[in-house]
């Protein structure tokens, strides 16, 4: 499999896990993305000591995972692929701050703390929302957008290049085998033919994203319309989400 057809099993491999019956897929899409909102402010308000609320943090995700049945090596997978860019990212503050400290005992410097702190941060920030994708179907995490009116326009961008990603990563994909037909002793795109394949690849992205166009205009598409399943806010709903603001604000008090 080369990684064109691996990026698109990957994408298929997310929308069949959206479609698992499990208490965590059933709740409400808004209700979904307002946790998430917590959650990614709760992380990144908690400061470079705040042990225990990483700590809750990371017993919360993996909770979730398995009340989702998602695979926490899956999860794993998914969001490491962002931790080299936090740790570069917090790599400087260990060099600009070589203050030595006594973190519960173990002899730390601030910035080695703080760059733990960052890399903690982006894993536990990226892996809500992978679980959040991976829980909720894109149409309902749009009919959660148009419930807090969120333009229907943009949501229309969102959905088409979303499904046009697919169209993308298969022109690319024969793209690339064409090169590689025409260069057989070559397994890899050159850095010198990367501009043209690049500036190739989007024109015949453009034209498709033409053809596509003028199909669903045909059939009637208006981009300012939604299409998707109008969703309603009940009061359970509200109620759970006054009641997950409510937690996560005492935990914050409770576990900084």
């Amino acid at each position: 499999m080369n990684k064109y057809a691996y990026s698109l099993f990957s994408l298929e491999h997310i929308e069949e896990l959206t479609k698992k019956d499990t208490t965590i897929h059933h709740l409400q899409p808004i209700v979904k993305l307002f946790f998430t909102v917590f959650f990614i402010i709760f992380t990144l308000t908690s400061t470079s000591y705040a042990l225990f609320s990483y700590l809750f943090l990371i017993c919360l995700v993996i909770l979730i995972c398995f009340l989702a049945k998602i695979p926490v090596r899956e999860m794993m997978k998914r969001t490491l692929i962002g931790l080299p860019f936090s740790f570069f990212l917090g790599l400087s503050n260990v060099i600009l701050m070589p203050t030595p400290i006594s973190f519960y005992n173990i002899p730390l410097t601030i910035g080695l703390l703080s760059m733990i702190s960052i890399m903690l941060k982006t894993f536990l920030c990226l892996a809500v929302v992978f679980l959040f994708v991976a829980t909720t179907p894109l149409e309902d995490i749009a009919g959660a957008f148009v419930m807090l009116h969120v333009p229907y326009f943009l949501v229309s961008i969102i959905l088409v290049t979303y499904r046009y990603i697919y169209l993308l990563v298969e022109e690319a994909g024969k793209m690339h085998q064409a090169y590689i037909l025409r260069h057989f002793k070559k397994d890899a795109l050159e850095m010198k033919h990367m501009g043209s394949f690049l500036g190739l690849l989007f024109v015949r992205s453009l034209h498709h994203a033409h053809l596509v166009d003028d199909a669903m205009s045909l059939r009637g598409y208006d981009p300012g319309h939604y299409y998707g399943p109008h969703q309603s806010i009940h009061a359970e709903d509200v109620f759970l989400i006054v009641l997950m603001a409510g937690v996560m604000i005492i935990l914050k008090v409770v576990l900084s």
